[in-house]
């Protein structure tokens, strides 16, 4: 819009909305320096073009039907960026990302936030700049949403998961013996005895699940074949415990590879102690790398399996499980037969 344009709009606002406009862009100026750090680049720049093709296309409709014009355009913007902001908040809840788009996330609701109140009080323009920053900022944390995913993607890893459970499952036919297979993707425990689906539980997760764990403290439930090597009734501090022998060979293998090469810091420790246990099914991620089960689902659990019961942790057991993770409901704890 013209500067001509711009005065004439300003004039058919109140002054009090004008003030509150220097002030939100104030606050939100120094929120964006207090976590430069942390906001990418690619962020910014992407926020920046936005902004401008913004104006280009206020100036526009202001052209063409004036205010009016104007409005319709920003409630537009508005609606699309609230749709993908939701979204991404959706999906940051739902699976691990890093701090920059976790940051990303929380301006974009920020952002949004602003720009619904700059267009309730009638500072169209202003609104629809916000809208456009919301979106790029959440289009930004999409992108970590991919990457963080793309691995449940990937057919050969998948196949490689299937095979896992396909020999788990035939293991416990040919041996008439329980044995566990988790997928962190449905956030599911399947409880098989004499190859045939016995229990379905759901639980918990470490914090960073989504990853495989490659180090003590990451956050992140392992990925592997392991086996029950302690039944823990009374001496867990959550309920009670499966402890499976993490790290294996494989796992061991992995560390001092990542060690040798330079991946992980010196002061890394390969760590341990992963379970399945109880104080779960809240449908929130919260463990170091163990997986934890509603109460009632470990006691029912525990009193079905034995020290050496296989116990097969994978990504996922198709592709649509991480695709159902990212839009669906989160499941709760709950024994099912």
């Amino acid at each position: 819009m013209s500067t001509k344009g711009v005065s004439a709009l300003s004039s058919m606002l109140p002054i009090r909305a004008i003030a509150y406009t220097v002030c939100i862009c104030g606050l939100l100026a120094t929120a964006l320096a207090g976590s430069g750090a942390l906001v990418t680049r690619a962020s910014r720049d992407a926020a920046a073009r936005a902004t401008k093709v913004t104006i280009e296309a206020h100036a526009g409709a202001a052209r063409q039907g004036g205010v009016e014009a104007v409005r319709a355009q920003v409630a537009r913007e508005l609606e699309l960026a609230t749709l993908l902001v939701e979204r991404t908040s959706f999906q940051e809840r739902r699976v691990s990302l890093g701090a920059p788009d976790r940051v990303a996330v929380g301006q974009a609701r920020i952002t949004l936030s602003a720009s619904q109140r700059l267009f309730d009080d009638g500072l169209f323009e202003a609104a629809g700049r916000r809208a456009t920053e919301a979106s790029a900022l959440a289009s930004n944390a999409q992108a970590g949403v991919h990457q963080v995913t793309s691995r449940y993607n990937d057919p050969t890893r998948i196949a490689e998961w299937q095979r896992w459970v396909q020999e788990t499952r035939d293991w416990s036919r040919q041996q008439a013996r329980p044995a566990i297979v988790v997928s962190k993707a449905a956030h599911r425990v399947t409880l098989y005895d004499g190859g045939r689906v016995v229990r379905t539980y759901y639980g918990d997760l470490g914090v960073n699940w989504a990853a495989d764990k490659r180090r003590a403290g990451d956050g992140a439930t392992p990925e592997g074949r392991y086996k029950v090597i302690e039944v823990k009734t009374m001496s867990s501090a959550y309920h009670k415990a499966l402890l499976v022998d993490y790290p294996n060979e494989r796992d061991r293998g992995a560390f001092a590879e990542a060690m040798r090469t330079g991946q992980l810091p010196p002061s890394a420790r390969v760590g341990g102690q992963i379970e399945i246990h109880g104080e779960g099914g809240s449908g929130e991620d919260w463990t170091d790398g163990c997986i934890a089960l509603a109460n009632v689902d470990m006691d029912d659990l525990i009193r079905r399996v034995e020290v050496g019961t296989p116990v097969t942790i994978v990504g996922a057991t198709d592709f649509g499980e991480m695709a159902g993770r990212l839009t669906g409901p989160a499941p709760i704890g709950g024994v099912a037969d």
